[in-house]
């Protein structure tokens, strides 16, 4: 028993040394160890929990941000200001538009007709029309109402180039107005959604079928991306 008091009695006094060069010291009620300041730049308690510094400085870490609150929502119509624009050359759509991309620009050619859709830069066939060679053969009974209008025809062999071909189809009401031999300085002007040499082309079986200064004959005509001899309106 003198040998354990001994002991003790030589412990204590090392442990009270310790913790004064630490600069820890111990919650009398129970808390857990307390930071106190000392030599090594002081510290804090909150709660029985240590917080230490480092030269009388904040720790390393940076303080959190303050939180702001939710993502303001972006504005849509910034984005519905913009121009249009596309990617790369050559044909492509815009909607119901067969469009022209060039230099990153965006050239509406024509708008399809009611029952067509663009496709790769193409007014597709309506499903179920019929051949025409005039307005008038377009009228009911000849295809449905609608005007005799020029699309691009593929075949199933890959190696048969594309041609041009007569349907009969309704514009749509967003569609330009001009018939045969009107003026026009964009496809989009004309009911047909084609303007050769500043006139709106149309299909003519006649000479009386051409408005002045258009005559009625076969020649070269360009339907989005594809040029092929047809009978038509044209100004010499």
């Amino acid at each position: 028993m003198l040998r354990v008091g001994v002991a003790l009695a030589l412990l204590l006094p090392a442990l009270t040394v310790t913790g004064f060069v630490t600069g820890c010291a111990f919650d009398p009620n129970g808390f857990g160890p307390l930071a106190s300041g000392g030599d090594d730049g002081g510290g804090l308690s909150v709660d029985g929990q240590i917080a230490f510094m480092r030269d009388g400085g904040p720790g390393d870490a940076a303080p959190l941000p303050t939180d702001s609150g939710p993502p303001q929502p972006v504005d849509a119509r910034v984005a519905d200001a913009a121009p249009p624009g596309c990617n790369g050359d050559g044909p492509t759509c815009d909607g119901d538009y067969a469009a022209v991309c060039s230099g990153g620009r965006l050239t509406r050619s024509r708008l399809c007709p009611e029952a067509s859709f663009c496709l790769f830069g193409e007014c597709a066939i309506p499903f179920g029309s019929s051949g025409c060679s005039s307005d008038a053969s377009c009228s009911s009974g000849g295809g449905g109402a609608g005007i005799c209008t020029p699309f691009v025809q593929h075949t199933l062999n890959p190696f048969d180039p594309p041609t041009v071909t007569l349907r009969c189809a309704t514009p749509r009401a967003a569609a330009g107005t001009g018939a045969a031999g009107a003026a026009c300085t964009s496809p989009t002007d004309c009911r047909t959604g084609i303007c050769v040499r500043s006139r709106c082309w149309g299909v003519c079986g006649n000479g009386s079928q051409c408005t002045s200064p258009t005559q009625c004959m076969m020649a070269p005509l360009q339907v989005d991306g594809v040029t092929d001899d047809v009978t038509g309106c044209f100004a010499p």
